[in-house]
Formats: C-alpha cells, structure tokens, sequence
C-alpha cells in the first residue's frame, strides 16, 4: 500500500478494510459498504479516522458512514464496554474464564455424585477426566518429542482463545491439554449469553503411531502435518470375521448425474448382494463388530484414520492407554489380512505417475456452512459439478451466481492436494457448528474433493487415489460364491423334458430334479439342493402362464421361489440365462411381506400340462391344499413372517458351468460374453437382496 504522504488521492478504497498499516490524522471520513464480519475489526477500521496524536481540540471529529444502522449499534456496544471499571474482565477469554471460575462454588452435588471444582494448576487433573475410546491416528517417527508438538498446540489453541489449564502428562508417552473454550449462545444474535465448555486436547504416542484425541472435534496445524495412517492398514481392524452393519460409499464417478454418495445399513453387509457398481466406489466409513469382540461397535472413518469404539468399560485414562496400544498392535501386524468385504470397493493405490489435477469436484457439505452479511445470514450455493483445472492449477468454483477463482496444487511433501483462493476466503463462509472453521480451511483441512488425475484410471478423494477395479476378474468376481455346483446338472439340456413319466417329469429334465424335493428317497445322487429344505412340508409348480415362479417350495421359517433353465450345453451362455434372470426379476414383488399383490392363482389347483410335453400331472407336489386361494394362502404364511428365510433359485441345466467360469475369471482379460453374465446375474443379485431375499444359483459343477 502507498504512503499517505506519497499518494495525492482523496479517496481510498481497498478490499482489506485498512485495518492495518495507517497512522494519519488527514483520515478523517469512513464509509463502510459491506459487513466486516468482525467487530473488532470494525472498531479497529473507525480508529484510523480517530487518529488525533496533537490531541488538537479543533481537530477531534470524524465522520462514520454506513449503509446499515449495524455500525451504529456496534460503536455503541463498544463504548458501553470500554467504559466498565475493569474492561479486562470480561474481554478475552482466559479473564472470562478466570472470573467464571472465580464465581463457581468450589463443591456442587451433581448427578449423584458430590463435585469439587476444577482447578487451572492442578497437575493431577487428568485423573478425574473421562476418556472415550476415540483417536485420529496418524504415521510418526518413533523418536517424535511429544513436548515440542504439545507447545506448538498449545499456541494454536491460545490464539483460538481457548484458555489452557496447567500441562498434564499422564505417563511417558502421553501429552494431556486441558482448556476452556467459550462461546456466545447460538440463539442470541445480538445480546450475550458467555457459554463456557470444558475439554482437552490428548495426544499420546504408541510405536509409530500417533493417537489423537481433542474433544471439540478440532485438529490443530502442528498435528495435520502428519500423514494419517493408510486405509489398507486401517482395514485391518476389522479383519477376519468382522460383522459389518454399515458402509458409507462415495463415487469415484464425479459425472454431473452420478449419484455422489450412499450409505447401507443390514444385519450384516457381508450378507447382502453388492451393487453393479460397488467397484466404482469407495468406502468412506464402516461401523460394526471387530472380530472376537461381539460386544463392541466400531467405527472407523477411512479418510481421516479416525477410530472410536463403544465399549462397557469406565472411561479411564488406564484403559484408553490400554486400548491404544492394542489398536497400534493391530495396525502394526503384517499378517493380519483385510476384510473381505472390502474387495468389493474401489481399491486405494499409490500416487501415479501425473498427479497433475484434470478435474475437480468440491465435495463438502454445504449446508454445514453460511455466512453473516448486513442483509442476514447466507447459506453456502455450491456448485455440484467436476469443474475443469487448467495446466497452472486454475479452476473456478460457482457459488451461488458468482464464479470465485481458485487454484489447486499437488504437495509432494504431505501427499495431498492443497486449495488457495484469497476471493474465496473473502466471502466469509464458515462453519455453522463446532470450530466454525473457514471455508476454504475446511476443504483442505477434509480433503474434500474429487480429482481426476492426469494418470488414467485414477481418481484421488478424502486423502486417497484409487483406482475402480474391473469387474469380472479373478477373486474379485463375488458371483463365484453363489454359485453351487451340482453333478446332476451337468448333462441336463431339457427343462421339462418331452412326457410325463409315471407322476412327474422325464429324469433327463431339471424340473425332475427340482420334483425330488419332496421325496427323499428319489433325491438325485450328491442333490445339494434338497439340504436347504430338510423340512420341506409344501412344494407347488406353478409354471405356465403368467407364474410367479416355476415352482414354490415352502417349510416353516423359509420359502423359495424356484426358475428353472436347461440350456444347450455352451457352460456359459449369456442368452439362456437372459430368460430365467428376467423371470425371477419380474415376480419379485411376490416376495414382498407387504404387497398387496395376489398372483394369478386360478390354475393351481388343476393338473400341470405342457403343449411340448405329452401327458399331465399334478401342480401341487407336497402338501394338503385343495383350492389355489389356499396353496396361495400357505405361501403367504412365511411370506409375511420377519424372520422367515425368502430365497430364489435359479437352478440352470447345461447353460452354466461353474468351473469354467472361474477358469475365465482368471483370464487377464475376461471374454465379453463373462462380463454380460457378470452384469446380468449381478443385476438380478441385487435386485433379489433389495428385497431381502437371498439368492442361490446351482448349475453344471
């Protein structure tokens, strides 16, 4: 900025409000256009007009404009301050909670328990905290002093006008910051209501790891520098038979009408069919049941390293020390193999070759954001789409009807993406709740953003690249583990077979092998089929016409819809399971406990007859109705039962080997006849689990 001095203008403008940097009695007007956001900045803008050092009494008058009465009020709040016998008392922070404090009596009787006050010096005070079972966990040298890193904290708080208690230091390895924060109540907008909170800042160090913990959810600057531990090590710590009960995904696809981000939540994920396009996403977030612990719930955030279990226990500083190190342990072993359910997302990569940014996707909450103008509160517009990044990192970001400048560049050093725009952070949004964060600190804080590399294949979101795995190939492939083979399938080529022989279908047909359900004794020889009905008490077929399935077996607590295909003998024919795909799918809505759908019933109770196959025989292959309302009826009964297990069958004759495909699965280069398979029965897959059902498919071993 000019000197004074040297500048004949009259008029100054300038964008940062001349808060700092002028020192002339020759400034004697102030016009504000626009909210300063801040009223110390303000009263600080009003006194480089009152700049009088000559104290000349001709001289004592400035003029202050403003387009709202906003000023006026703040000038005058302002002067109702400064005059208060002891101003210091109530204007920072540490003097607020000193005088807090101070007022407090020293023994409450709170919540069943008599209380003494906490004291600012007391050394010993971490004794009497409570410590969740929570961490960030980040990568650290060993040889890390936790005392350096604790001062560095420990000014970042008292600029953020926390006031900070005496140091605590539990044991060797662990760095304990408490503090006061206050805040004014969200409720009032223009009088004062000081609400003070009570928490700390933990930091403690097991192996190579650091275990972070600040109550009020902040993380300072000196501990971001750390890199967060990898999610391939943090999937180890729901190895093995974990119970997982809820993923959240996000898309690696920033199109501008890909879905951004869906959340599942069942009984057990690992139970529940994976979408077409699980491969495209990745996992942000699991909860669940770690292995060996069926009594606690962890959730692990992928993108921060964050981990926080619930547990029974008392929150005590021994057993957080405890927890820590058996979650470093953990993160530490080589052996421990990652979840399964995890190969079913985009896989995390290393860093490709051309980080350089293409695209990217802001990717944040807006609605977490506003920000406070003359004219009220404004809430965060952003824009939904994957803007374009030219070479010198220059993108624009759309807000509201505005487009703000930006620039985005690759940090070797901490192996993320860093966002600068100085008009971004001029438009004062920040967080609505918590540590009020600004904007643009909040998306490089979050790493919240999509970003298609210049490397092919790659796409880098929440502090990772990932690379969508193709589907169809290899281990990858989750439809191998539906399938079952059955010897007797394999020379199976006729549905239904060309008579009816005795009371039922030809034996070379698959609709006899479905028939020996009912009876045991002619079950065919190593029949895996009739294992999952051992109580079978109905079976009807309710093939030819408009049916909802080619036949229906029932016992208590489990129902199958059950559609048959014979094939030609190809082991993989995507063409002959297009029909009985599209037949299961179609009558889905059958299963369902609460339609009110009734299936057309009418020919039930009459004798099956085929105009392909010679002679007839009865639909009704188990059980004791008579009428079709009443077949109907006995479907019905565990239809509608919650704990009843509803399943469809495809049972497919020479159409489709199960060898053969794993053999092709393996191929570097699956054949497009394995992929349309693939997307086939991946469809129908989900489709039945959309509905709750499970799906089994036996065919050719």
């Amino acid at each position: 900025m000019p000197l004074p001095d040297d500048e004949p203008a009259q008029f100054w403008v300038h964008q940062y409000k001349l808060v700092e940097g002028i020192d002339d009695p020759r400034f004697r007007v102030v016009a504000f256009f626009d909210d300063l956001g801040n009223d110390r900045a303000l009263v600080q803008q009003i006194g480089r007009v009152l700049r009088n050092p000559a104290q000349d009494p001709k001289d004592m008058q400035a003029q202050v404009l403003a387009r709202t009465v906003q000023v006026e009020e703040t000038w005058t709040k302002y002067m109702a301050f400064d005059s208060e016998a002891e101003p210091a008392s109530t204007a920072a922070a540490p003097d607020l909670v000193t005088s807090i404090l101070k007022h407090h009596p020293e023994t409450i009787y709170y919540d069943r328990r008599f209380r003494t006050l906490i004291s600012r010096d007391d050394t010993t005070a971490w004794r009497g905290f409570t410590y969740p079972l929570t961490a960030r966990i980040y990568r650290i040298e060993r040889d890390t002093v936790l005392g350096d890193l604790a001062e560095a904290v420990e000014k970042e708080w008292d600029a953020a006008d926390r006031t900070l208690f005496v140091r605590q230091a539990p044991d060797e390895f662990t760095v304990v910051l408490p503090y006061v924060s206050v805040r004014n109540s969200p409720y009032l907008r223009s009088m004062a209501f000081p609400e003070p909170r009570f928490g700390y800042t933990l930091m403690r160090r097991s192996g190579s790891h650091l275990f972070y913990l600040d109550t009020e959810g902040q993380v300072a600057e000196a501990v971001d520098v750390y890199l967060p531990e990898t999610r391939q090590k943090l999937a180890r710590l729901m190895a093995g038979n974990s119970r997982f009960t809820t993923v959240s995904l996000s898309n690696t696809d920033v199109g501008r009408r890909a879905i951004r981000a869906r959340t599942l939540r069942a009984a057990s994920i690992g139970d529940i069919a994976p979408d077409l396009t699980d491969h495209a996403y990745l996992c942000s977030t699991a909860s669940g049941y770690p292995a060996g612990e069926p009594t606690v719930r962890r959730y692990v955030g992928m993108g921060r390293a964050r981990i926080r279990d619930s547990a029974s226990e008392e929150e005590t500083f021994s057993n957080y020390r405890s927890w820590t190190d058996r979650i470093a342990k953990v993160l530490e072993d080589e052996s421990t193999e990652p979840p399964a359910v995890f190969g079913r997302y985009a896989e995390p990569v290393d860093q490709p070759d051309d980080p350089q940014p293409r695209n990217i996707l802001i990717d944040i909450d807006a609605e977490a954001f506003h920000r406070e103008g003359d004219d009220g509160r404004h809430e965060l517009l952003l824009g939904d789409y994957a803007g374009t990044v030219a070479a010198d990192g220059s993108f624009t970001v759309q807000v509201g009807d505005d487009e703000v400048e930006a620039i985005i560049k690759w940090n070797e050093q901490r192996r993320r993406y860093d966002v600068e725009s100085d008009s971004l952070k001029a438009l004062g949004y920040q967080e609505k709740e918590g540590s009020q964060r600004e904007l643009v600190t909040a998306i490089n804080a979050d790493q919240a953003f999509s970003i298609v590399p210049g490397t092919d294949h790659y796409i880098y979101s929440r502090s990772n690249f990932f690379r969508p795995q193709t589907p169809g190939q290899g281990a990858k492939w989750w439809l191998l583990d539906l399938l079952t083979g059955v010897p007797a399938l394999d020379d199976l080529k006729t549905e239904k077979g060309k008579a009816i022989d005795g009371d039922g279908w030809q034996s070379s047909s698959v609709f006899a092998l479905i028939d020996t359900l009912k009876d045991p004794s002619k079950k065919a020889k190593d029949d895996p089929l009739s294992r999952h009905f051992p109580e079978i008490d109905f079976l009807l077929c309710a093939d030819m016409g408009t049916e909802v399935a080619d036949f229906v077996a029932c016992q208590p607590g489990r129902a199958a819809f059950i559609h048959a295909k014979a094939g030609s003998g190809s082991k993989r024919s995507a063409s002959a399971l297009q029909e009985v795909a599209s037949q299961a799918t179609k009558n889905l809505l059958y299963l369902q406990p609460l339609t009110q759908q009734t299936p057309p019933v009418d020919a039930w109770a009459a004798p099956w007859k085929s105009g392909h196959v010679k002679g007839t025989t009865n639909r009704l292959r188990l059980g004791t109705q008579t009428t079709s309302e009443a077949m109907w009826a006995r479907i019905r009964r565990e239809l509608v039962d919650p704990n009843c297990e509803r399943e469809v069958w495809l049972v497919v004759g020479a159409a489709l080997s199960l060898s053969t495909l794993k053999a092709e699965s393996k191929k570097d280069k699956p054949s497009d006849e394995l992929l349309q398979i693939h997307a086939l029965l991946q469809t129908v897959w989900n489709a039945v689990s959309q509905c709750g059902a499970r799906l089994r498919i036996f065919c050719s071993p």
